[in-house]
This record gives structure tokens, sequence and C-alpha cells, in this order.
């Protein structure tokens, strides 16, 4: 830990201490909620008064301090509004303004001290808070569900709008792009890619729906339960772009992420777009690519082609035994008998016939299935399909992108604070973040200055014995 911060911990542990001493009132209680809930209250309110003593605290010093007065004027104390995740805080700063400037180039030392953002209402741990409950439910939820854990340690109820969550997200930068996602690549000979796609109501012009589509990529699975598995070296990645796009997407993932393959089992429902990426995913030298059809979706086309559980036993018999002949000779017999629905059972024979060797795969020994239905309930329709027309498609990019982090098992929660730059109280004392006006000397001259003026700084701030 360096002096800097090792001298601000124990400032702040110094008014802590006096808090509690001082201002921590009687537990009175008759039973284990009262003892619980009355202690939680107190906790929490010490809390806050500790960030308001600390917060004013610094900002005195400044304003005392010879480099201040040198520098800047004060122009009177002003109210900071702030909800923090132990409740409300209020705190008083000052508002300096250069001595040698024209210009309004006015600013508060403890605002820019801590990061804080001018206007903002909701600290960055909040905020991050907010987004890491976004990633799997609607914005309403998200700010109920963050409204309420802050309400139980405030002395009222906190309401986070919609709208704040919202905002919040569309500042959030989440561009970047992960696809590293294991300390080291896991060793499988075979390697499983399921794709699937999920159509969402947009709230664009045309209020065309938008296909997103999704792949899960695993190495494996393991029995948990005596009908559960679970999926093992289990990665997703969705896209709206183009096939070609979120193939090259798949084979980064699969690059970076699994080493040592020599079997691809790609898995679908046979759409057209799915045997596009099928081509398009790896061409690893001596690494074997097999299709196999979605077996969901081959039982559902030969249940909408006959309800008879005998023609359905002889269609399936034929079908997983190769006999096509006999196959389409059975199709033909119930159309005979059922000739008001030759079309749809024209249509599901087309398309067991076009799909017919890839059906033919699922007696491959390597395929275990395709579980991509639950994927797509769990992983894109429960969080995007429930509200309509509810996404941009300039947005819905950035919504899907935050739930495959989070299925990916990245912590939203620290991406937010590393995104915002809210991690390192002492990185804004650099000139960097002073430099108002280039009519107006720097705060501090040069980085040895700073650190020898914050040292001295923080030395007297250590011994500060009254507040």
């Amino acid at each position: 830990m360096s002096i800097i911060h090792q001298n601000y911990q124990n400032m702040l542990n110094k008014i802590f201490k006096d808090v509690i001493n001082t201002e921590f009132h009687d537990i009175s209680f008759t039973n284990y909620v009262d003892l619980v809930m009355n202690f939680n209250n107190e906790i929490f309110r010490c809390a806050r008064l500790t960030l308001k003593k600390y917060f004013e605290s610094i900002d005195e010093y400044y304003k005392n301090s010879d480099e201040r007065k040198r520098k800047y004027y004060t122009k009177g104390k002003y109210s900071r509004y702030l909800v923090t995740i132990f409740g409300e805080i209020y705190f008083e700063r000052e508002y300096y303004v250069p001595i040698y400037s024209t210009e309004d180039d006015g600013f508060f030392f403890i605002d820019k001290f801590l990061g804080l953002k001018p206007g903002d209402t909701y600290d960055p741990i909040v905020k991050a808070l907010l987004m890491e409950a976004k990633a799997s439910q609607s914005f309403q939820k998200a700010a109920d569900d963050v409204s309420k854990l802050i309400s139980t340690r405030n002395d009222r109820t906190i309401h986070i709008s919609r709208q704040t969550v919202f905002n919040i997200f569309k500042s959030f930068d989440i561009s970047d792009d992960f696809y590293s996602f294991f300390d080291s690549p896991i060793d499988s000979e075979t390697l499983y890619v399921i794709l699937d796609e999920k159509y969402i109501s947009s709230q664009d012009k045309d209020h065309e729906s938008i296909m997103v589509k999704h792949a899960v990529i695993y190495s494996g699975k393991t029995k948990i339960g005596k009908n559960r598995n679970k999926l093992d070296g289990k990665l997703v990645i969705s896209s709206i772009d183009g096939v070609e796009t979120f193939a090259n997407e798949i084979n980064t993932i699969i690059d970076n992420n699994y080493a040592n393959i020599k079997n691809i089992i790609i898995a679908g429902d046979g759409a057209n777009w799915i045997y596009s990426c099928y081509r398009d995913i790896t061409s690893i030298e001596k690494v074997n690519k097999t299709f196999v059809l979605d077996k969901f979706h081959c039982c559902q086309a030969i249940n909408n082609i006959t309800k008879d559980d005998d023609y359905k036993a002889l269609l399936y018999d034929y079908l997983f035994h190769d006999k096509k002949a006999d196959f389409i000779t059975i199709c033909n017999s119930i159309i005979d008998s059922n000739p008001e629905r030759i079309d749809t059972i024209n249509d599901k024979l087309s398309y067991i016939l076009n799909n017919w060797g890839s059906i033919q795969h699922m007696k491959n020994p390597l395929f275990i299935g395709c579980p991509m239905e639950s994927h797509i309930a769990n992983d894109l329709a429960k969080p995007f399909a429930r509200d309509p027309k509810a996404y941009k498609r300039k947005n819905l990019r950035k919504h899907i992108k935050l739930r495959d982090y989070q299925l990916n098992e990245i912590n939203i929660f620290n991406l937010y604070l590393h995104k915002d730059k809210n991690i390192c109280i002492t990185d804004t004392l650099y000139e960097s973040d002073f430099n108002h006006s280039t009519n107006i000397p720097a705060l501090y001259s040069n980085h040895t200055n700073t650190r020898n003026n914050l040292h001295d700084l923080c030395y007297k701030l250590n011994n500060i014995t009254t507040l």
C-alpha cells in the first residue's frame, strides 16, 4: 500500500472510530429481530456520518492550505446529495475559482478528489449494482431490486427510476470484446457448438423483429441430477450481425479458450444461416466437423405430420434406420387419408428430407444431445422477449453483449467500475484533472511536486485529532 493510501486510510479510520465512540446509539431490543434490525440501522447511519465528516474534513483542509490561497478564491459552500450503498448522505463543500482567470473555471475540490461527476445523484458503486442487476432483468426490475437493497440501509425508502437505470446503461461503455474467459485453454478432443436464434420485437420505425443469433460452446456434460446435466467449459455468444461476423467471433472464442480439438459437433435446427455458420466455423487442420440436426425439431416435424401413434412409430423407425423410401411412402399414405393437410405434411416432409443426412448423424457416438431450446429460453427469451417493441437495434447490441458477459461469468460490477474509472481515489489529484485553463498554472507544477505536496497533505491529515 502506498504512503498516500495509507494516510488516507488512517484518517478515515480515526474519523470512523470517533463517530462510533460519540454517535453510536444504545441498541434497545426485546427479541432477536429487534437486535439485528436496530444494529443494522445504527451501523449504516454511522457509516453515512463517517463519509460526510471525512469528505468535509478533506475539503476544509484544502480550503485552508497555502496552495489553495495562492491559486483559488472560495465562493461559498454548496451542499451535495449522494446516494451510496449505505444510504443517502448530504455534505458541504466549497466552490473554488482561479484567481488569475476571467472565465468561470470554478470547481469543487472534493468532487474532483472523489472522482464524482457533476450532477450525479448515485455514486459509482450504486451504478455498478444497477448494471449488474440489469444484465439479467428489465430496467424497472433492476431499479426496484437495488432501491430495495439501499432502502434497508437508509432512514427512508429510496426510489430509483427506470429512466435512471436506462441513462446509466446508455452511458456505460461496454465496447471492449472479451474472448478469453478461462485462466488457461481447456483441453478437449471434442468440442460442441449448438446454434439457434430468437426474434426480438423492435422499436424501430419498420417494427421488424430483430434476429439475435445465439451460440453455446462447451466441451462436454456432467450429470448432476436425475434429469439434469451441467455443460462443462461452457461459453455463450450472441449477435445481431451477419453470419460471417458471427462465425468469426465463434472462431476467436474457440481459438482462445479450447485446445487440442480433434472433433467439432455442431447442432441446430437446420436453418440456412446455421448451415452457413457451420461451413464458416473453424478450418483448423485435422479437425473433423459434423453437423447434427437438433432432435427436438426432428420430433416436432414428425408430430406435425401425424398424431397417430402407430404412424409415428413407423416414421421414427424408418427415419432412424435410414429407410428414406419407406419414410416417403408412409407420408404419402398419410396424405391420402388427410388430403386437407397436404400442405403441412409436404412442408414437414421436405424439412426432414433436406436434413436427412444431418439426422443420421444423431447416431454418431460423439453426439450428446442439443439442449438449445432451454438456453434460448433462459439466455434470451426470459430477459428480452417479455416486453414487446422494447428495443432499438442500436441498443439491443449493447443489451445482448452485457447479457453474454454475465452468462460467461464476467464480473459486471467490477467491469462498470473500471470502465467508469472510479477505482483509485488518488488518481484525481494529478495536474491533468485540475488544469482548468491553459492560462492558469496547474494546481501542482509537476508530478514530483504533486507527490511531495500530497505526502505533506496526507501527513497533516493523518495527525488531525479534531474535526
